[in-house]
């Protein structure tokens, strides 16, 4: 099942994965194992979550949730909610790997983003055993983790772009 503001995106995705095409107003209705948002913020709110069909919300868009709150509905319902912020962290950890000063080495950043996966395994554990929402537990873990400045930079961060003079005396604006 796809959805995109561009219906001719849609179709073209259809056809490539053999896709069922539906609107992005009713994408939340359909019955499917897992809802994924992955360009709408806000799009799980006290309208759409009573109509979701699904087990589990893991999609790589910003700002899913309209509300804190809603994670608590979500929660009611069964339904298993892979908080946005550490689900899309991807892009983020692969992009700051370039301020190393050795630059990007893909190994190194690909060995980030698969922590990704034991991260969120830790939010469901904690969510379940502290009988709190999984937003809840993620939330929590990050403020631990940056109070103690866990997986902070040991090394300054490295401007490979601004190496060359020319380029380093610029102005930014």
């Amino acid at each position: 099942m796809v959805a995109d503001i561009d219906p001719a995106k849609t179709a073209i995705f259809a056809r490539k994965y053999s896709a069922i095409s539906c609107s992005p107003q009713d994408i939340h209705r359909q019955e499917c194992d897992i809802f994924a948002p992955c360009a709408l913020g806000g799009i799980l709110n006290s309208q759409t979550i009573p109509q979701l069909q699904c087990k589990a919300v893991a999609g790589c868009a910003n700002n899913q949730l309209l509300e804190d709150s809603d994670a608590v509905a979500l929660q009611r319902r069964g339904i298993l909610y892979a908080t946005d912020f550490v689900g899309n962290a991807g892009g983020l950890i692969s992009s700051s790997d370039e301020f190393y000063p050795n630059g990007f080495q893909s190994s190194r950043a690909r060995n980030g983003v698969d922590k990704i996966y034991h991260t969120m395994m830790e939010i469901f554990l904690t969510a379940s055993e502290q009988h709190i929402t999984t937003h809840e537990a993620a939330v929590s873990i990050a403020e631990f983790r940056m109070s103690n400045k866990i997986g902070q930079r040991t090394e300054p961060a490295h401007f490979h772009h601004f190496e060359d003079k020319k380029l380093r005396d610029q102005p930014l604006l």
